[in-house]
């Protein structure tokens, strides 16, 4: 399955939209491969070919979205840049990834869910691969930090006796926590600020925590 979301066809791409809108309206369980085959005019049959059962279908588009996060943010960090602007790239894009993927996620995951695909994972080795690869990626993005953070340090631009992998899974949390956070907030109350304001203030506020000596 992995090896297939490396090179999707068009009819792949619409396939995972088309279900990834079909889950944000009805929610996991009351999706139904059916009414996804009828939007696309295929036949279910076509689906399972492409992606297996709902359970993997699922998985499959929160895959796309990582893998698609994962790669971005791996291609620009990787350019010769000063650990402030490498950081400045990871937080501009995890703040997006979020951004696109908040709805997704606060409408459709629960813990039934999750519960749901724990189960059909003992049983089913393409969701263990999918599952893997999704934990994986959360492995790589506080390695990425990580990495950043010791960029930091060589430039002697932050505190050098901070723990960069402890901290990178700590700003990781507070990156998902915070837009997650911003969109329900502003879902059901009045918010006077943008995520462009939230996001600048979050960003000053880490760099003043890790002792970035440049900070204007």
């Amino acid at each position: 399955m992995l090896e297939k979301l490396e090179n999707l066809s068009e009819l792949d791409k619409k396939i995972l939209e088309t279900a990834k809108e079909e889950f944000l309206e009805n929610g996991f369980f009351k999706t139904n491969l059916d009414n996804i085959a009828f939007k696309l005019k295929i036949g279910k049959g076509t689906i399972y070919r492409h992606f297996g059962k709902k359970h993997t279908l699922f998985l499959s588009i929160v895959a796309y979205m990582l893998k698609q996060n994962w790669l971005s943010s791996k291609e620009l960090i990787s350019k010769e840049l000063d650990f402030y602007r490498s950081f400045e790239i990871l937080i501009e894009n995890l703040i997006t990834f979020n951004k696109e993927t908040s709805r997704f996620f606060s409408a459709v995951f629960s813990e039934q869910v999750w519960n749901e695909i724990l189960k059909a994972k003992k049983k089913d080795k393409q969701i263990k691969e999918l599952m893997d690869f999704i934990m994986n990626c959360r492995k790589d993005a506080i390695e990425m930090i990580a990495r950043i953070i010791d960029k930091g340090k060589r430039e002697d631009s932050i505190n050098k006796n901070i723990n960069s992998q402890i901290l990178g899974e700590i700003i990781l949390i507070t990156l998902n926590q915070f837009i997650l956070s911003f969109f329900m907030e502003k879902r059901f109350n009045k918010i006077d600020y943008s995520i462009e304001e939230a996001t600048k203030e979050l960003k000053e506020f880490i760099l003043r925590g890790i002792g970035y000596k440049n900070l204007v």
